[in-house]
């Protein structure tokens, strides 16, 4: 028991004699070393554990200097800080190309045409039958978050994108900006035009 409570430097006895007192400052030593040395171990498995969220904490304090050096509205400010939070309940905040970027080709073929074959074929055009042609379409997929009431298109822009739509509801507004022409629901797509005409 004293051996223990000298490991844990709870204890202030001394030994009897001389050597008992060096065991004692020896004992107390080290168990100060593997405490510090076992607390420092903890901190970096937690680190370990939560990098993603590290690394995105620090993209969101960039945002908010950035927001503040330019002061950008209250208003705006919140969306940006809702994207940021939608965005990595979404996507984990880690770079999906980053990380196919770490397993062979083959592997990146596979994971990636597991998260978006099902979202290609249901285009018809791009339903071709061949499978070289709908993995090389969802190679150059990019995952994108929008919050509600986001104008992810706006008329008269140049467009040169085509979005599939995999979770949520788009709206297409008429002339006025109001009225709901039609709804879109996962499994649809739009854009397709802007790639043809390099406008909305």
């Amino acid at each position: 028991r004293t051996a223990i409570a000298f490991m844990c430097g709870h204890d202030q006895a001394t030994g009897s004699t001389y050597p008992e007192d060096i065991l004692a400052v020896i004992c107390s030593l080290s168990g100060s070393v593997l405490y510090s040395s076992f607390i420092a171990v903890c901190i970096s498995l937690l680190m370990e554990m939560d990098a993603e969220r590290v690394r995105y904490m620090g993209q969101v304090e960039r945002l908010n200097h950035y927001m503040g050096r330019r002061k950008v509205p209250l208003e705006l400010r919140q969306r940006v800080r809702e994207y940021m939070e939608l965005r990595w309940m979404s996507q984990g905040g880690s770079d999906e190309r980053e990380v196919l970027g770490y397993v062979s080709r083959s592997l990146r073929r596979e994971l990636t045409m597991h998260n978006a074959e099902k979202l290609v074929r249901g285009v018809p055009f791009l339903n071709t039958g061949a499978k070289g042609f709908v993995f090389s379409v969802v190679q150059v997929l990019k995952p994108e978050s929008f919050l509600e009431d986001d104008d992810i298109m706006i008329a008269g822009e140049i467009g040169q994108e085509m979005f599939l739509l995999e979770k949520g509801i788009v709206n297409i507004l008429g002339p006025d900006g109001v009225t709901v022409v039609e709804s879109l629901s996962p499994g649809a797509w739009f854009g397709e035009i802007a790639l043809q005409h390099c406008t909305v």
